[in-house]
């Protein structure tokens, strides 16, 4: 059984609608793994 998983679903905290500020919150931990992806790739070449 596969213990990492790929993909989760972010926004799921028992509520009926994701706030503004959980929303943004996702977007800026995204941008950010992007842009530490790309620092590590960008130094191994």
């Amino acid at each position: 059984m596969m213990k990492d998983f790929v993909c989760k679903n972010c926004f799921k905290s028992g509520k009926d609608s994701t706030t503004v500020q959980d929303y943004t919150s996702v977007w800026i931990k995204l941008i950010n793994q992007l842009e530490h992806s790309r620092a590590i790739l960008s130094g191994a070449r």
